[in-house]
């Protein structure tokens, strides 16, 4: 299960924050959080926002992105 929300780091910059609650076994929800994270920081692409940073606490961890606004973006080009 997880959510995402909208947040600013110290510098101002303008971040994605995905909020992961893992219900599976404690040493089976680390194995998933490291693989996602792996496959997630290998990945480069145009259309992808990158990934930013990480954190990992008990029974939940945080993923943080760039942020972009690609819907309501009027200079975005599709």
């Amino acid at each position: 299960m997880s959510s995402v929300f909208i947040g600013s780091r110290l510098e101002g910059r303008i971040v994605a924050v995905k909020r992961l609650f893992f219900k599976t076994r404690a040493r089976q929800w680390v194995d998933d959080f490291f693989t996602e994270l792996n496959l997630i920081s290998g990945i480069e692409h145009k259309n992808l926002v990158r990934l930013l940073g990480c954190s990992i606490e008990g029974p939940e961890s945080l993923l943080v992105y760039e942020f972009h606004l690609f819907a309501s973006d009027p200079s975005h080009k599709s």
